[in-house]
């Protein structure tokens, strides 16, 4: 995005004179000038001040669009992207009556850029799309470049590095096509290494880093800083130390001399990182607090996540399992903070986009009116608006609905999966071994403890998650019973070799009911090993999950309330999903009394898109 910048002579205070002795158009374009002086003088609040009051209705419509696409570049500057987005709109409004192809195609390029700043991804692909457009048939390869480099970017930042890199090499040969700067070409490298780091191939990472570290030498401390932090850490990923420390010695040196903080936080981290790999504990945990001391500074609350990750993992490395717990309680808050901060987006950003395709509806209507006779157009707007209004109270009653019975279900799920009870138990138990002085074995027990809460509470918002987290999850709900229980019963879970459990999509926790069931009561009172298996099974496009338990069955229970509450709770799971899901999911259980309890769950093989 750019911004004509014009420059005066004048100055404020003669400008001001001059504006007190005239009036209507010229008055106007007095108010223009002393806003230009303010935008290159990056103050903002002022620029925008004076622009919108130099605003004038005879005004062409090109120097309309141009007015406010300098003040949507002043909201921009100011991190006010929803101004932006209103600013850009109208400026787009203005740039389509006087119809010139290259300036609509810039106008769609920045509302995409304010629609990605506001995290609507969505909107932001749809408008870089339309500029993209007009720019191929244009054949403006400078301005194709910056929107395959925007789309490339969305794309990574959702996970997709393939198909960003789709993106990234098409930007990359029309810059060069163009003689691009090296800077600009440079950033490009950077984007490609990124993209191949993140699809773990770092062979072409390192190559794309390296070849922008060349660019940046002459153009950009900063970046060339940037350049060999990412190469460090590409070293640090493949194992290889010394170069790691190397490549991020050098950034960090950099970094200080221009106190780039921001960047800083990141080569401590990976020194505090380095440090714990190569078995030098009491220094990786000082440059990690160092590190997050910046952070806290910064209020960078993404980065602080990490910097909590590698000092929990330092401290259990020490075995100061007393910090560990610690660190790993505000690593707890901080993840919350975060799924607090990621849910409000969401909200603020669907709110977004619903104000502004409202808006853009309004200029349609608007527009439609002038077309057509005020009779018709009533007519057409009354229709259109009473089926707007039906399929949207449709919509939202159906949402409305739908959005409460998951919630009513997720409360069941959290309060049939972390009843007081075991809560209770766990504690006590662990109470238990720290009263015994068994440190080690309450230390394993809590890890296990934290690990399952921790999981049961993130997985409860998810819909479908990876085979492999939910087995984690059984796995340590196991651990903690088989600590509790003494080893009073014997568990194997085991894995169809046909099923690629890390990126299989599960629905979470939907055997775990059964599972508590068979430590809890099957196994409850009875003279002998209790033993528990769960297969996963590939059954063509479905897998086929088995929970088989050699308790005492439902019928000698007394507890049955217990069994019927899980059951029901299932059942109740399972009718929501299958309605979203088309029936993908059943189950059916055996009861064969005193030899156990079998359950058989089919769901279909799902696998998790990328």
């Amino acid at each position: 995005m750019f911004f004509t910048i014009i420059s005066y002579a004048q100055n404020f205070d003669s400008l001001k004179v001059v504006i007190s002795q005239k009036e209507g158009t010229k008055k106007s374009l007095e108010l223009l000038k002393i806003g230009n002086l303010y935008k290159q003088n990056n103050e903002f609040d002022s620029a925008i001040f004076y622009l919108e009051r130099g605003l004038n209705n005879n005004f062409s419509e090109e120097e309309k669009s141009n007015i406010y696409e300098d003040i949507g570049m002043m909201f921009f500057y100011k991190n006010n992207f929803l101004k932006t987005l209103d600013n850009f709109k109208l400026s787009l409004y203005y740039a389509k009556e006087f119809g010139r192809d290259s300036i609509i195609a810039r106008r769609y390029s920045d509302i995409g850029v304010a629609y990605d700043y506001l995290g609507a991804y969505d909107k932001s692909v749809e408008y870089y799309y339309m500029a993209l457009e007009i720019l191929e048939k244009e054949n403006d390869k400078s301005g194709m470049a910056k929107i395959y480099n925007n789309l490339g970017i969305i794309m990574q930042n959702r996970g997709n590095a393939n198909d960003a890199l789709g993106f990234y090499k098409k930007s990359l040969k029309l810059k060069i096509e163009t003689k691009a700067s090296d800077v600009q070409i440079a950033s490009a490298y950077i984007n490609l290494g990124s993209a191949y780091e993140q699809l773990k191939k770092y062979g072409k990472s390192l190559s794309f880093y390296n070849k922008s570290l060349n660019l940046y030498r002459n153009n950009s401390a900063k970046y060339f800083s940037l350049a060999l932090s990412n190469i460090a850490n590409v070293y640090f990923n493949k194992a290889e130390f010394d170069s790691a420390n190397s490549f991020n010695e050098r950034s960090i040196k950099i970094n200080d001399s221009l106190k780039n903080n921001l960047g800083l936080v990141g080569n401590y981290r990976l020194k505090g990182d380095i440090l714990r790999k190569e078995q030098k504990v009491d220094s990786s945990i000082f440059y990690l607090n160092k590190s997050l001391k910046l952070s806290e500074t910064l209020n960078v609350l993404d980065g602080r996540k990490d910097i909590l990750i590698s000092l929990v993992k330092t401290y259990k490395q020490k075995q100061d399992f007393y910090n560990a717990f610690l660190y790993q309680e505000k690593l707890i808050a901080i993840n919350d903070t975060l799924n607090n901060e990621k849910t409000n987006n969401k909200i603020e950003t669907l709110k977004i986009v619903y104000e502004t395709d409202k808006k853009e509806k309004e200029i349609s209507n608007l527009e439609e009116k002038i077309k057509r006779t005020r009779a018709l157009q009533g007519f057409i707007g009354f229709a259109f608006f009473l089926v707007g209004v039906i399929v949207f109270l449709i919509f939202r009653q159906k949402l409305a609905k739908s959005k409460y019975e998951a919630r009513i279900f997720n409360q069941k799920l959290l309060r049939l999966q972390m009843n007081p009870h075991f809560i209770f138990n766990a504690l006590t138990s662990i109470q238990s071994f720290m009263f015994e002085k068994d440190t080690k074995k309450a230390a394993m027990y809590l890890s296990s403890f934290s690990k399952l809460t921790r999981s049961i509470l993130n997985n409860s918002r998810e819909e479908f998650i990876t085979l492999q987290e939910d087995i984690e999850t059984t796995e340590n709900y196991l651990k903690i019973q088989q600590m509790r229980f003494e080893d009073s019963f014997e568990y194997n879970i085991i894995v169809d070799d046909k099923i690629e459990y890390e990126n299989v999509q599960v629905p979470p926790m939907l055997i775990q009911p059964f599972v508590e069931n068979a430590v809890v009561h099957g196994f409850k009172d009875i003279a002998y090993k209790g033993k528990l298996e769960v297969k996963y099974l590939r059954n063509g496009d479905f897998i086929k999950v088995i929970i088989q338990d050699n308790g005492k069955g439902f019928i000698q229970q007394k507890n049955k309330k217990h069994k019927s509450h899980a059951l029901n709770i299932t059942q109740e799971r399972l009718k929501i999903l299958n309605k979203n899901k088309k029936k993908l999911i059943a189950f059916h259980i055996i009861n064969n009394n005193d030899k156990g309890v079998k359950v058989v769950f089919q769901y279909q093989y799902l696998e998790k898109k990328i």
